[in-house]
């Protein structure tokens, strides 16, 4: 082979090594298999989603059973914010039981488009690479901006209180009452925030 023919070969392989999508989030292992996290699900899960993937700017957590519902920031390899992704995190036994039955070894589950009619979103991107906003369905009071930090991570702001005294706070995350049933109806959502300003925790 000469070398321009070997030459072409290598950038062929190395452009098709470069453009492979990297493994989806929580895909690796089972979420309790990681290091450190405890056999907990539902509320009590939630600081350690945030601490495995700091691109996870929101969960939702449910009286229904312990899985999550989990919106991550897609960041590109310049740490820049390209996308929103959002996806189950199943931690309820009954679930697990089904995964493993047939032979998935991970806790990740994708929404379908059913789920979308509850937790779908809408993004709008305000400043390319570092600012969007997602109004979530079931959240349009309450849109958030989500933001790209140079690190890795990404954070969700929400303004919460009256409209004599609004705050700007860091999402937490997202607790949602439904009335148990099979065919589930909202009795209501409750956000979680920190105050940027003072560090306070907000209930709205």
């Amino acid at each position: 082979m000469n070398s321009l023919k070997k030459s072409l070969l290598n950038n062929l392989v190395n452009n098709n090594v470069n453009k492979k999508k990297p493994p989806k989030s929580f895909t690796d292992c089972a979420f309790w298999k990681h290091p450190g996290i405890p056999r907990v699900g539902g509320l009590s899960a939630v600081p350690f989603v945030h601490k495995l993937n700091p691109r996870v700017f929101c969960v939702y957590a449910r009286n229904r059973n312990e899985n999550l519902a989990v919106f991550e920031g897609i960041l590109n390899s310049k740490n820049e914010l390209v996308g929103i992704d959002h996806y189950w995190l199943l931690l309820e036994h009954s679930f697990l039981v089904e995964s493993r039955a047939k032979g998935i070894q991970h806790d990740r589950e994708e929404m379908t488009t059913f789920d979308d009619i509850a937790y779908g979103y809408s993004n709008t991107v305000l400043k390319p690479g570092v600012k969007h906003r997602v109004v979530m369905k079931n959240l349009k009071s309450h849109p958030l901006i989500v933001v790209a930090d140079k690190k890795g991570g990404v954070d969700a702001y929400v303004s919460m209180g009256t409209s004599n005294k609004k705050r700007l706070c860091l999402l937490k995350h997202v607790w949602v009452e439904d009335n148990g049933k099979r065919w589930a109806k909202v009795k209501y959502v409750d956000i979680f925030g920190k105050d940027v300003r003072t560090g306070e925790l907000v209930q709205e």
